[in-house]
């Protein structure tokens, strides 16, 4: 397409959201304790904020520990927390990552993540757990949390559907999608807890660390994205570059581009 002369582009988004407000669950632990604002609750005394400012196992000897925190856990939710295992992980020092519980309690109903597995196959697993049997939903990529140490960062979300999606990230890279899943078995609910178990020998008593956690709705983006620039580069094509990624789909929507005002491209 030939055109010339200024031009103008107009972006037009539509969402709603449901006026129902869920308390949040988040903590990065900068207030250097664990039971003022986000109050964590279970085997307290085996866990410390430490000088950097994380959730650390902190315990006097082999055994397992857990901690939790209760909020309102929608149907449509995303979690986010870092992770860190100062040791190649087995099946007998493990973490489990709790993001629905019903209760305190790691024979609780609900949702768990497992990391930790004899072997170098490690992968994260996606359990849900009901009447005290836990029945794998979902495995992640081969050998993801197998190194020495585990530091990772861990997206999870759900949708009112009850499709769950994984992305996980090595230290500061990119996520990476590890697994797609429907589950629809324990919806979304008030007063859930949301914690970290830990199973470990005598060696590993102090090697757990957490932080950096939201349990969040997911809610729509209210805030459009900003044009930043618009560059014709010839006579048929403009390059635009913008504040946030653009959804893949509304981004070669043509109808949602005016030329001039009023040329749809």
């Amino acid at each position: 397409m030939h055109f010339t002369g200024r031009f103008y582009i107009y972006i037009f988004l539509i969402s709603c959201f449901p006026l129902s407000v869920f308390a949040q669950i988040t903590d990065d632990f900068s207030d250097g304790d664990f039971t003022n604002g986000t109050v964590w609750q279970g085997d307290s005394g085996n866990f410390i904020v430490n000088t950097s400012g994380e959730l650390q196992l902190f315990a006097p000897d082999a055994g397992n520990s857990i901690i939790m925190t209760q909020g309102n856990i929608p149907d449509s939710v995303i979690w986010k927390f870092d992770l860190r295992m100062e040791f190649a992980p087995s099946a007998s020092n493990l973490s489990r990552v709790w993001l629905q519980a019903s209760e305190n309690s790691n024979n609780a109903d609900g949702y768990f993540l497992e990391l930790g597995e004899n072997g170098t196959l490690d992968a994260v697993r996606f359990y849900r757990q009901q009447a005290g049997a836990a029945t794998l939903l979902a495995t992640g990529i081969a050998s993801e949390v197998a190194g020495d140490p585990v530091n990772i960062r861990i997206e999870m979300k759900r949708s009112a559907a009850g499709d769950w999606q994984l992305w996980l990230a090595q230290g500061s890279a990119d996520l990476v999608n590890q697994f797609t899943v429907n589950d629809i078995t324990f919806p979304g609910a008030d007063q859930q807890w949301f914690g970290f178990y830990c199973l470990y020998t005598a060696t590993r008593k102090d090697k757990f660390y957490f932080d950096n956690i939201s349990v969040l709705p997911d809610l729509p983006d209210q805030v459009p994205p900003v044009l930043l620039s618009a560059n014709a580069i010839d006579a048929q094509t403009v390059v635009l570059s913008f504040n946030e990624n653009i959804d893949s789909l509304s981004a070669v929507n043509t109808g949602a581009y005016l030329l001039n005002g009023v040329i749809v491209p």
